[in-house]
């Protein structure tokens, strides 16, 4: 059974995506849709490669997605699409060893950002955040790093009005999610407010829907950028939780 690399989905060179398949599939094998961060205007999928095989060795599907930058498009907007269309893609591939039960998006930082904003034309059976950014609504308040309100804050939009009735559109904050939802979050992170996590979290149990954060006081914005030990935790967890949530 051989992995598919760099299978193209769109006509740009970064619309395209790897598909792993497990060389002994779980007795319950879902599929895993990896979304890279990067700031929306970097990164690459190879960064989530390590998860991906994480996942496929426990006898999984991993479809790594790539997907264009936001110097390439228009708006935040067509990046969403990009991960509408890679899935549907992946989901149109037929070969008699493809057969998953759920589809989960794990999206990590800027990824996470597009994969709670992509629920509602996915339908992602469960949603695993690391490090994702969730509010924007108070964007003017903030003390963003790198000039970000130069660099990327503005492009997110079509519409560049600064409005809180804009910055809610991209906010997952204020999006009806409606899957199990865990969440990997650092108290020392210099990119995303922590205290969004929970209340996020909240919401989501308030509304009854399975949800988790994993709160960790020494950790930045990326868990594999501290040591071996936190990536096995992440791995690890996710894995556990996957089979308690998902198990029907």
């Amino acid at each position: 059974m051989s992995n598919l690399k760099d299978i193209q989905y769109g006509k740009h060179s970064r619309q395209c995506y790897d598909l792993l398949f497990p060389k002994k599939a779980n007795n319950n094998p879902h599929l895993f849709v990896l979304i890279h961060g990067g700031g929306w205007v970097a990164g690459h999928k190879r960064t989530m490669n390590s998860l991906a095989h994480f996942l496929n060795d426990q006898g999984h599907y991993v479809s790594n997605i790539h997907y264009r930058l936001l110097h390439q498009v228009e708006s935040i907007d067509e990046q969403m699409e990009d991960i509408v269309s890679a899935l549907q893609h992946v989901k149109q591939i037929e070969r008699e060893d493809f057969k998953f039960n759920k589809t989960i998006g794990i999206g990590e930082s800027a990824g996470a950002h597009l994969t709670f904003l992509t629920y509602k034309k996915v339908k992602w059976d469960a949603i695993v955040s690391l490090s994702g950014p969730l509010n924007y609504v108070q964007v003017e308040k903030k003390s963003f790093p790198f000039n970000a309100q130069k660099w990327f804050l503005p492009y997110l939009l079509k519409n560049k009005g600064k409005n809180e009735s804009n910055w809610e559109k991209i906010s997952p904050l204020y999006q009806d999610i409606h899957c199990p939802v865990l969440m990997f979050q650092g108290k020392k992170d210099n990119l995303v407010d922590y205290k969004d996590a929970i209340t996020f979290i909240d919401k989501l149990k308030k509304a009854q829907i399975p949800s988790k954060l994993i709160l960790k006081e020494e950790w930045g914005h990326l868990y594999r950028l501290i040591d071996k030990k936190s990536q096995r935790f992440v791995y690890r967890t996710i894995i556990k939780w996957v089979d308690e949530e998902l198990s029907y």
